[in-house]
């Protein structure tokens, strides 16, 4: 293994640690807000009104600042030296921090019509104005993540990984902390407030390791700067492309407020669960490569460049894959061991369960557009996502109300799914007529047999969990003792197989176990 190699899965390994404590401080936080919300009227309405600003944040100031920014960054870090690029850094986040307050200014002022909206007209008076005062308390977010994924691009581009992974363990601490605190005082109102709070931590808690590695921020703008102009040029194409998984959500909720008040939370909870495991590994490795593209593409070093997206692509795959099968064939225990309790009812489970099963087959697709969206954007090409996240949305907003006629509160989740696999269909297609060398014989064979281990894994683990499900109680214990077991029968079947094909992921991770078990003289 290259020493490049090795850098990159200590440092995805280190983040993906740091990443699931904060996966799993997120996931205390949805059993909290299930427990207490379940899936009635203030779930709907807190749901919907978290959902609005992290929608604009991600279709306009998320997307800018990760697409945007770390590649024009990296460029002047590299070439200038690293007080040119903080001085670029200065311009941007003051440009943009201007822009997200005029963005929170104009969502103040159509609040109620953008309520209105999402929710739909089978919606009661009362739930809309509750969701419209919780989208206003909530609307900051805007700002604070403007700010917080600047100083975050900043870091990682330095080669601090590990304290922006940190930031949600943060939030979700001061969060948690709310319920057994504050929550019978001040109800749903005090929870939107302790969102806000949890991300004006994010922020604050990269400053120190900042100004460490000397970056002192004063504002400044220049419209005029060469970066800003590109970014600028950029940010439009780029908006497009980021809208589709957010925008999808949107529309699914749209959707499913239409047929039944219920399905709407459901969706939410769903979709929440989901990002929690697939987003472990994708978000980790994505950010990680994401940067060493850029500087690659900056260097054009376009063997480095190809190495890096494809062996990311393979470990992506090789994960992402048997997660998909697994998640599909647990999910509804799953959901009884993570949700159901207090206000959270068998109901509510067979809602999300459903929704769940059916949202994770369009895991292997958002790996794979997440992971190759980040190559086009390192080498400058912004249309190619554009495009694609364009048809996922065209693809979702035209099968989602469809498929929920037919296939109840899984119809959603079935469209977001396809409209995902398809736009990741085309990624690799444009990928392979562009770089040759990226696919090769190995890379397509070694897919197939993924493929073929995962759907194994799936009938072993079906057949297990009912047998597991039969012999131990029924209670929470019960269920969680054959999830686990069956995560790990999984688990051994899908490993054992790919080590049996000779996939060389299989093979690294057991070289990782052999020196980690092996003992030290």
């Amino acid at each position: 293994m290259s020493a490049t190699r090795r850098d990159t899965v200590k440092t995805v390994s280190f983040m993906m640690i740091i990443t699931l404590a904060g996966k799993f401080l997120a996931l205390i936080r949805e059993q909290l807000f299930a427990a207490r919300y379940g899936t009635g009227a203030e779930a709907l309405a807190f749901g919907v009104a978290g959902m609005l600003p992290r929608t604009l944040l991600d279709a306009i100031f998320a997307s800018a600042v990760s697409a945007g920014f770390i590649p024009v960054f990296n460029a002047r870090l590299e070439r200038r030296g690293r007080e040119e690029a903080y001085r670029f850094a200065y311009k941007f986040i003051t440009l943009f921090a201007a822009l997200a307050v005029a963005a929170t200014v104009i969502a103040a002022v159509f609040a109620g019509p953008a309520v209105e909206f999402t929710l739909g007209a089978n919606i009661d008076a009362e739930t809309t104005r509750l969701t419209r005062e919780l989208f206003l308390i909530m609307l900051p977010i805007i700002v604070l993540s403007v700010a917080a994924y600047s100083l975050t691009g900043v870091l990682q581009s330095l080669g601090e990984f590990n304290i922006p992974a940190a930031m949600s363990v943060a939030s979700n601490i001061i969060i948690i902390a709310y319920y057994p605190s504050l929550q019978k005082k001040f109800g749903v109102y005090g929870l939107a407030v302790a969102f806000v709070v949890g991300w004006f931590s994010q922020l604050l808690i990269q400053v120190p390791f900042l100004k460490r590695n000397g970056f002192r921020y004063k504002a400044e703008i220049d419209l005029k700067d060469s970066g800003i102009r590109e970014i600028a040029a950029v940010t439009t194409p780029i908006m497009i492309s980021a809208w589709a998984q957010p925008v999808n959500l949107l529309v699914n909720v749209k959707t499913a407020n239409h047929f039944d008040a219920r399905w709407a939370p459901a969706l939410n909870f769903a979709n929440s669960l989901y990002g929690m495991i697939g987003g472990v590994f994708a978000l980790s490795l994505s950010n990680v490569i994401f940067t060493r593209l850029s500087k690659a593409a900056a260097n054009r070093d376009e063997k480095e460049f190809t190495a890096v997206l494809r062996d990311s692509l393979r470990a992506a795959l090789y994960l992402l894959l048997p997660m998909s099968g697994g998640l599909i064939v647990i999910s509804e225990p799953l959901v009884q061991v993570m949700f159901e309790r207090g206000v959270f009812s068998a109901a509510s489970t067979e809602l999300t369960s459903s929704a769940l099963a059916l949202y994770t087959l369009g895991m292997p697709g958002y790996g794979v557009q997440t992971l190759l969206s980040r190559g086009f954007y390192a080498s400058k090409d912004v249309k190619t996502p554009m495009i694609t996240g364009a048809l996922a949305i065209a693809l979702n907003a035209a099968l989602s109300w469809v498929l929920a006629d037919r296939f109840g509160v899984g119809g959603p989740a079935i469209a977001s799914s396809f409209a995902l696999t398809v736009a990741a269909i085309i990624m690799l297609a444009v990928t392979r007529t562009r770089n040759k060398e990226f696919f090769d014989g190995k890379l397509v064979k070694d897919t197939a047999l993924m493929v073929a281990a995962t759907v194994v894994m799936s009938a072993v683990s079906a057949r297990a969990l009912r047998a597991l499900l039969s012999a131990f109680s029924g209670d929470f214990a019960g269920r969680l003792a054959a999830v686990c077991s069956c995560v790990c029968v999984g688990a051994a079947v899908y490993f054992t197989l790919t080590l049996a094909f000779r996939i060389n992921e299989a093979r690294a991770a057991l070289n990782v176990a052999r020196k980690f078990l092996k003992p030290r003289g």
